[in-house]
């Protein structure tokens, strides 16, 4: 049986708890890097500008806040994944459905 997910066809996905956990942190790591740079006061200009600019031209349907937001919901929905299958296998889905957010 296939589930879709807004009209798509959703994939099924199956990490260690080990990978998992790398790729959270990574995902972090890319966030708070990305974060940074885009807000911190002492960036030069020219880099975040630079930065907008490559998405645009890759024709990326990301700018630099909305990728950053969406590190950010990678990371959370891996999480509460990851503590849903190996900790509180009970757990129910989260009231604000992360899957939504992607």
């Amino acid at each position: 049986m296939i589930t879709y997910i807004d009209g798509y066809p959703a994939a099924n996905l199956i990490l260690t708890p080990n990978h998992t956990q790398a790729i959270i942190t990574l995902l972090t790591d890319a966030h708070g890097l990305l974060d940074y740079l885009h807000h911190n006061p002492d960036t030069s200009p020219e880099l975040t500008t630079a930065a907008g600019a490559y998405l645009a031209e890759t024709l990326s349907e990301h700018t630099l806040n909305t990728l950053i937001e969406a590190l950010e919901n990678l990371a959370i929905y891996l999480t509460w994944a990851l503590r849903h299958t190996t900790v509180y296998p009970d757990l129910p889905d989260p009231t604000n459905n992360p899957l939504t957010d992607i």
